[in-house]
């Protein structure tokens, strides 16, 4: 995929792999929305990257509807497009079963999983109305959620599958 002039979102921006994805797009000439729960450590993260013409810095929690959907309109309105959507936002627990803390795990849950589900619920309307206005548009969306493929009518990649195509039930 060429990468020049494409508009690309990385969630979970402000450190480690989010940064680096978001680096390696911005070097190879995209335009780079960077989000992150922290806006202080968004914009450093920014800073980072460089290329500070061609990158955005927002604040944005996966698990809230309405910082995904703030993000997605003010990346249509200062871009006019989003071509590839990048769900890496997550955090782990360092803990035994024992041991666990159930509302830290149920909180890793709702970033790390029902986070990049819901946001691509969010995204697609954006980019399906895109690929209809332009055929030669391929938008993507990657999650970084382990062993769970985000798979839907655009353009998808990842490491295994949780289908959000849309099917009709089948009677086995």
């Amino acid at each position: 995929m060429e990468l020049s002039g494409k508009i690309v979102v990385v969630t979970g921006a402000s450190m480690g792999i989010g940064e680096a994805i978001a680096k390696i797009f911005v070097d190879h000439g995209a335009s780079v929305v960077m989000l992150s729960r922290d806006a202080g450590r968004v914009e450093a993260a920014r800073g980072r990257v460089g290329h500070g013409e061609r990158t955005l810095a927002m604040a944005c929690d996966v698990r809230h509807r309405e910082d995904v959907d703030r993000a997605i309109g003010l990346t249509m309105h200062h871009f006019q497009r989003i071509d590839v959507w990048v769900n890496n936002a997550g955090h782990g627990l360092l803990d035994s079963v024992a041991q666990l803390d159930m509302s830290a795990c149920r909180e890793m849950f709702d970033t790390n999983f029902f986070g990049a589900v819901s946001v691509t619920r969010a995204v697609l309307p954006a980019m399906r109305r895109q690929r209809r206005s332009d055929p030669r548009s391929r938008p993507h969306t990657t999650s970084s959620i382990g062993r769970w493929r985000l798979r839907h009518r655009c353009r998808t990649s990842s490491r295994s599958p949780v289908d959000m195509s849309p099917r009709r039930h089948q009677e086995p």
